[in-house]
């Protein structure tokens, strides 16, 4: 396996992803979600083939500093499989990356149901909240609907817990008012916060107690 990362053991984790994780496998599908944080791009890169063959779809969250790295992922992976790319960069920079990448689709925004309706194989007209070349042009879909937060699965926390990781994860909304100069949060959230219910947090932090008995603290990661 890779070596290990030392900023892995108690870094922060992509919630995001792990939300995807769990609802994709709520929906029956087989998932395996990579923490590639703090890789050289050619041992993440490595870390994808590994797997590669055993999936019919690569999804990658694309974030301004990992862009490179996920564009040469698309470069040597395109053909071979089914690309998406969701991620705050993607839902900014649709239009720049598909001209570039026409074979990749991008999910806008929120990615759960998003990217559970785009493994069905239907087609993508017809698919809420994702950018694809058309014919001649970038085409977008209409906005996907916000989520209810309490309708979600919890994330899928193991993916990234390991044996010396002491710190969860947790967040118990979504979304933020406002619409600040240094902040792209408003193309997900567009400025609309959601709250989870009080139970729900609750029993997530107590799923997490029992699930990882070396669990010594929470971050909470609201916008």
């Amino acid at each position: 396996g890779a070596r290990e990362k030392t900023i892995q053991l108690n870094s922060h984790y992509p919630l995001g992803l792990a939300s995807i994780h769990a609802y994709l496998e709520s929906k029956g599908h087989e998932v395996t979600t990579l923490f590639l944080n703090d890789y050289p791009h050619e041992d993440c890169l490595n870390e994808i083939r590994k797997i590669l063959h055993a999936y019919d779809v690569l999804g990658m969250n694309v974030l301004s500093h990992n862009r490179t790295c996920t564009f040469r992922a698309i470069e040597e992976f395109q053909g071979k499989t089914r690309i998406i790319i969701g991620g705050i960069h993607a839902s900014l920079m649709y239009e720049q990356i598909i001209e570039k990448y026409k074979s990749v689709v991008a999910v806008i925004g929120e990615g759960e149901a998003t990217l559970a309706e785009l493994l069905e194989y239907g087609p993508l007209a017809d698919v809420k909240g994702i950018a694809y070349w058309g014919w001649e042009m970038v085409e977008r879909t209409p906005d996907r609907e916000l989520l209810d937060l309490d309708s979600l699965p919890y994330p899928k926390h193991e993916a990234f817990w390991n044996d010396r990781r002491t710190m969860a994860s947790v967040m118990t909304s979504r979304g933020c008012p406002h619409r600040c100069s240094f902040c792209s949060l408003d193309v997900v959230s567009r400025r609309r916060v959601r709250f989870r219910s009080v139970d729900s947090v609750v029993e997530e932090i107590l799923h997490l107690k029992c699930t990882f008995p070396n669990l010594r603290g929470v971050w909470f990661h609201d916008d």
